[in-house]
């Protein structure tokens, strides 16, 4: 918790850390540069920040590690897919014997679901004197997910969901945000289920599925909406969702059951929990990390517990 004397620091931290570097999304959802000038205008007094703007796939996450020898904090400024890709940057830095860099969160998505489930706050001002300690703050431990050699923090999928998000349009989601991704999804329901092969912790089965997702997080668009009861990001676990219904029809109306929070008492939906997962399938299927799509099965999963450290609200 924080203390008395730290201000809005974290427990036992000197806050703000002297060395801050954000990494900016410009073509994110809501516009970059009014975000960069109060990042700018606010910093305080003998803090060194230095912004970092990168928009194209595959950069965010070099830029990132690129940087963190240099600094005390990062910030990641944009969606669910730049926060995770910071996050994998953290988590290789780590594994290359660097330091254990805190990740701060400004959210500027169309969705920003990572942030929201940990309650940063979504005005910009209110994220900022988060980051520079006029807010009280904390950290926050989360799993670190990992798929083959892709670092992930919320969720992966393979079938409907990989599929709809490899055809949304950006510029759309930009303009529209999470209602984007409903023409593609109507499109794809009329794509027959694939046959998987799924082993969780050494026990391995069939199963016959338009979708399956390996979920370190439980918001489905938005925190309110969760896709299944206790699904967390900090108890060590991946939960597996398999789907099972045969058609469209039957797909869209278990889908609309975590609208309700009632998905767990859908006869077409298996829930399993592992640390390790490994999922293939007969034809190659593409797979999404955090709304990338960028792999394709087979791919094994696995977590590290308490693998990163965000800074939030204290309350």
């Amino acid at each position: 918790m924080q203390n008395s004397d730290t201000g809005g620091a974290p427990s036992g931290i000197a806050w703000p850390p002297r060395r801050i570097v954000a990494i900016v999304n410009p073509a994110t959802h809501r516009p970059a540069e009014p975000i960069v000038d109060l990042l700018k205008a606010r910093v305080p007094a003998g803090v060194d920040l230095k912004v970092l703007l990168t928009d194209r796939a595959g950069v965010t996450g070099s830029t990132a590690l690129a940087a963190l020898p240099e600094v005390d904090l990062i910030v990641a400024v944009g969606g669910d897919g730049t926060t995770a890709d910071v996050a994998g940057a953290i988590g290789a830095f780590r594994d290359g014997g660097g330091a254990d860099v805190p990740l701060a969160v400004v959210p500027a998505g169309s969705t920003n679901i990572t942030s929201r489930e940990l309650r940063i706050p979504t005005k910009t001002a209110d994220a900022i004197d988060l980051i520079y300690g006029q807010s009280p703050s904390r950290f926050q431990a989360l799993d670190l997910c990992q798929a083959n050699d892709r670092l992930f923090l919320h969720m992966a999928g393979a079938g409907l969901d990989s599929r709809l998000f490899a055809e949304t349009s950006h510029d759309l989601k930009r303009k529209v945000g999470w209602l984007a991704y409903v023409p593609p999804t109507l499109r794809n329901l009329r794509i027959p289920p694939v046959t998987y092969r799924i082993e969780t912790d050494g026990t391995t089965q069939t199963v016959v599925s338009p979708l399956i997702l390996v979920a370190n997080g439980g918001g489905l668009m938005s925190p309110r909406v969760q896709l299944y009861p206790d699904i967390r990001f900090d108890d060590g676990m991946l939960d597996v969702l398999i789907f099972t219904p045969g058609s469209g029809v039957a797909t869209l109306r278990t889908l609309g059951r975590a609208v309700t929070r009632s998905l767990q008492k859908s006869p077409y939906v298996v829930r399993l929990r592992a640390k390790q997962v490994a999922l293939d399938a007969d034809t190659p299927q593409p797979v999404q990390v955090d709304g990338d799509v960028a792999l394709q099965t087979p791919v094994r999963f696995s977590i590290r517990d308490s693998g990163l450290r965000v800074v939030v609200p204290a309350s």
